[in-house]
């Protein structure tokens, strides 16, 4: 039986190859009317944002089903990450440890990380001011499918565009043309 957080337009390509491989899938969603609600055996309507609400219905689902659980999926970033992280844990499965997830779902963190191991060679920051060109910013937490991602032609027109509650928010990184994986 699989567990998959999130049932939404994005997950359900994950969704209907968990329904291949394990037959019993358990979908958490806040909208039970979600596309991918209806490839799910059963969709419990909790919120993919709160770990321990998503653990409680699940929890709560286990002792009156009496099934085992195989895996935890959430095919998303974000605040589902560290859900699928806590059930994981909870069900004793592999888990991510906390930081490693703040580092993966902190745009800024991530890059630096990326650029200090020398996986990647991205300009980020005071860099961008120096070197010039276009740009693209990004929701620095929590951004997904693309939302909020706004190019500029430089670092300083981004700088004097994007408004100040905001700005503290962003990460601003150099433009790469091409097709976006991640």
């Amino acid at each position: 039986m699989a567990v998959c957080v999130g049932t939404g337009p994005s997950q359900v390509p994950y969704l209907r190859e968990l329904v291949r491989r394990y037959g019993i899938v358990v979908g958490i969603d806040q909208d039970s009317s979600s596309p991918g609600s209806d490839l799910c055996t059963t969709t419990l309507t909790a919120s993919t944002h709160s770990p321990t609400e998503a653990w409680g219905c699940l929890r709560l689902w286990l002792q009156t089903e009496g099934v085992r659980v195989a895996t935890v999926v959430g095919p998303c970033t974000g605040a589902p990450l560290r859900t699928v992280q806590f059930i994981r844990r909870q069900l004793g499965m592999r888990a991510m440890i906390p930081s490693a997830v703040d580092v993966l779902l902190d745009k800024t963190l991530l890059r630096k990380a990326l650029n200090d191991s020398g996986a990647s060679r991205i300009r980020t920051g005071y860099e961008l001011e120096l070197s010039g060109g276009p740009v693209v910013a990004k929701p620095r937490m929590n951004g997904m499918g693309g939302l909020g991602v706004k190019k500029f032609e430089s670092y300083e027109a981004a700088r004097h565009k994007v408004s100040e509650p905001m700005g503290n928010s962003l990460h601003v990184e150099e433009w790469i043309v091409g097709r976006e994986l991640a």
